[in-house]
């Protein structure tokens, strides 16, 4: 009963690895860039800076499944923080929230 717990427990994590979003290194995401997979971060960032303009303090590439996804964070002229996602393949913007 024990060995089929655990051994159940044990799929469960290695499932629920393979499930998270993985952060990327900037090398990996300019291999990316380079290979096609992506758009240049350049055009990424003007697309997050026209729906929330401010500064970019972060930026950060994951990889869910097959979909590339970057995150800024971007301080506005009221120093508000705001937190945006944009899709790194189509240049979408699909989540904008005020950042607490």
């Amino acid at each position: 009963m024990k060995t089929t717990l655990i051994a159940s427990l044990v799929s469960v994590l290695a499932c629920s690895h393979v499930l998270a979003d993985t952060d990327l290194s900037p090398a990996q995401a300019k291999q990316l860039e380079e290979q096609g997979i992506i758009k240049p971060l350049a055009v990424l960032q003007a697309q997050a800076l026209k729906t929330k303009p401010g500064e970019i303090i972060r930026s950060e590439l994951e990889q869910d499944n097959s979909r590339y996804e970057y995150e800024f964070t971007i301080i506005d002229a009221q120093k508000a923080y705001w937190e945006l996602e944009v899709n790194a393949q189509t240049g979408t913007v699909t989540k904008m929230e005020l950042d607490d």
